[in-house]
Formats: C-alpha cells, sequence, structure tokens
C-alpha cells in the first residue's frame, strides 16, 4: 500500500502553494464611449401646413397728367348785400324787413308833429260838442300820435276820460292804447302796465 500511495503521489500534480493565486480569465471589460461620440437619433420631420398662394397684385389705374391751368380774368367781388342774401337767404329777408321797418318808422317819426300834450288837453277842454270833440282828438292822435315817447302816451291814457269828458270812448282808448304799444315795440312790460293786473 505504500508503494502504491508513493506512486500515486508521484505521478499527481503538487497543489499549488497557497500564496499564489490562480490565474483568472480576463473578462470583457466595458470601456464608456467618449461623450463627443454619442449621438441621439435625429427627431422625425413634422408635416407643415401648405403655403398659401400668394394674392394677385391688383394693377393700379394709370394716373391722368394734370390738365394745365388755363388763365382767368380775376374775380370781381360781389356786393356785400348780394353775398349775405346768397349765403342766408333767411336772415337776408329777415335784416331786409328789420330795416324797411326801421325806416318807415323814422320816417313817420320825422313827418309827424310834434307831440304837445297841452294841445290834446285844449280840444278836449275847448270843444263843446262831444261829436267833434272825439273827432278832433283821434285826428290830433293820428298826426302827432307816433311823435310822443311813451311817458307822454301814458300820461293822455291817463288824463283822457277827464279831458275828453262825455267824448271819451273805446275808440280813442284803442287809438291810445295801441300807440303806447307801437312805442314800446310790444315791450312785455309796457303791455304789463296796459293790461296787466300789477
Amino acid at each position: 500500500m505504500v508503494l502504491f500511495s508513493s506512486a500515486f503521489a508521484q505521478t499527481a500534480p503538487a497543489p499549488a502553494p497557497a500564496s499564489v493565486a490562480a490565474p483568472v480569465p480576463p473578462t470583457p471589460s466595458k470601456v464608456a464611449a467618449p461623450a463627443a461620440a454619442v449621438t441621439k437619433p435625429a427627431e422625425p420631420v413634422k408635416p407643415t401646413a401648405p403655403a398659401k398662394p400668394a394674392e394677385a397684385v391688383k394693377a393700379v389705374a394709370a394716373v391722368k397728367p394734370a390738365e394745365p391751368v388755363k388763365p382767368t380774368e380775376p374775380v370781381k367781388p360781389a356786393p356785400a348785400a348780394a353775398v349775405d342774401a346768397q349765403a342766408a337767404p333767411e336772415d337776408g329777408a329777415k335784416k331786409e324787413e328789420a330795416a324797411k321797418k326801421e325806416a318807415e318808422t323814422k320816417k313817420a317819426k320825422v313827418a309827424a308833429a310834434p307831440c304837445i300834450i297841452s294841445e290834446f288837453r285844449a280840444i278836449g277842454m275847448d270843444t263843446a260838442d262831444g261829436d267833434l270833440r272825439r273827432s278832433k282828438a283821434l285826428k290830433w292822435l293820428k298826426k302827432n300820435g307816433h311823435g310822443c315817447s311813451p311817458q307822454k302816451l301814458v300820461a293822455i291814457r291817463n288824463n283822457r276820460s277827464q279831458w275828453m269828458g262825455s267824448a271819451d270812448s273805446t275808440v280813442v282808448a284803442a287809438a291810445v292804447d295801441s300807440l303806447v304799444e307801437e312805442v314800446t315795440e310790444g315791450s312785455p312790460d309796457a303791455i304789463n302796465l296796459l293790461y296787466g293786473t300789477a
């Protein structure tokens, strides 16, 4: 048996010392690629809306050349009254009517005799006949009344019944009152004094 074990000992390989490590076969290692070499796959291109066709350019009408200016005669200015009448016919008519009325009033005042109240009073006191007194008073008012001031006409109105006596009537009163209205040009104060309750 001893023989056998020694023979076996010769043929069997001796174990490796414990201090020496057995060689390890190399394993494939993962080597990181450089960052520059890494590329991402390109994103797919998105389809875009089809382009609108361009609008057609409208043709511009040809500009006619300006006609040469023909020399004309200088324009004569129209009279002021005619221009006013054309610009505002209503205003012109109103102004014309007012001027006409004013001219008539001035003419009436020039033609009228001066208003002397003592003459009117004398007619009332000196004429005995009532009808004749009324007739003379109305003639005097017609002739001289437009030349009287409103104050004088009011004085005649206030004394009329005393001076005229039995000849005083609504006709004489109306003649005096209408003169007051004309002379005061329908002033509201005068109308109030004549017909108001104040």
